[in-house]
């Protein structure tokens, strides 16, 4: 899980799926939430998310 955080970090609109792919750490996303703005338009975020997602699995 600690690479998941990582990618929460470092990739922009990924949060919002790590929470789907991580639930177990449901505490530790919580943290890094607040921190993790996405200002970019949504659908690059979800595409960003969506790949990242991918390989986390």
């Amino acid at each position: 899980m600690i690479y998941d955080r990582r990618a929460a970090f470092t990739r922009t609109g990924i949060v919002r799926v790590d929470l789907a792919v991580a639930v177990p750490n449901l505490s530790g996303f919580a943290a890094i939430r607040p921190r993790h703005n996405c200002k970019i338009d949504e659908d690059r975020c979800a595409r960003q998310g969506l790949s990242a997602a991918a390989r986390l699995r």
